[in-house]
């Protein structure tokens, strides 16, 4: 029950009690101008709590790890041990050379996302990203990564829709009306 870091528990508590400053002062805003504050910032202090539980009860966030060593080479096998590896406290370390494979993985995910964004919208395209990715990158199993889809695309689209945010739908023929397709391609 004894924190991992102290100095960390505390620098999550100053930048809460900030954040927690940035509310109040947000409060005084418009109504129009204090949603996108007051909804990053609830959000921030949400994380910050599950930082702090981490800190101070590393077990109970353990089902939050995923298992992501593979994207990065060998996974386990390159993992260096504790102790290994550059010294990065005194300077005197090296640098790791990234390989390019996962390096050009990355540009593909990225590249890919963003034209099948354009294609098909910002409605269907982020949600079979977000299993797509969970399941071939992190390794987790299909219900699961549905599970955190639809937790995750469920806060994203309240939030946009409670900021009046309206989302591309792309730009194939409308097939479902309003969501995937049917919009009109911008001018260049």
């Amino acid at each position: 029950m004894r924190a991992k870091s102290i100095g960390t528990c505390v620098w999550i508590a100053v930048m809460a009690v900030t954040v927690i400053a940035m509310l109040v002062d947000a409060a005084s805003l418009p109504p129009l101008l204090r949603e996108m504050p007051i909804l990053l910032g609830w959000t921030v202090l949400v994380l910050f709590a599950l930082l702090l539980l981490g800190q101070v009860f590393p077990a109970a966030i353990t089902w939050m790890d995923a298992p992501l060593q593979g994207l990065l080479q060998d996974g386990a096998a390159n993992k260096p041990s504790p102790g290994e590896g550059p010294d990065v406290a005194s300077g005197n370390g090296a640098t790791d050379v990234v390989p390019w494979p996962p390096v050009l993985r990355v540009l593909a995910y990225i590249i890919g996302f963003w034209a099948l964004v354009f294609l098909f919208g910002l409605y269907l395209v982020p949600p079979l990203f977000i299993v797509f990715f969970l399941m071939v990158e992190a390794g987790v199993r299909l219900r699961n990564a549905v599970l955190a889809t639809l937790i995750a695309c469920a806060l994203l689209f309240a939030g946009l829709q409670l900021l009046k945010i309206d989302l591309w739908c792309g730009v194939v023929p409308e097939i479902v009306p309003g969501i995937v397709g049917g919009a009109i391609m911008p001018s260049l």
